[in-house]
């Protein structure tokens, strides 16, 4: 998955800000569950 987000022209960055994001959205849901 992070190789086919290379191909598509991404940095690093934004692949750690991706991952950055949805951990927040993960740790929402669990509050809010």
């Amino acid at each position: 998955m992070i190789v086919a987000l290379k191909w598509q022209g991404l940095s690093f960055t934004d692949i750690a800000t991706a991952l950055g994001k949805h951990r927040s959205t993960i740790s929402t849901q669990y509050l809010l569950a």
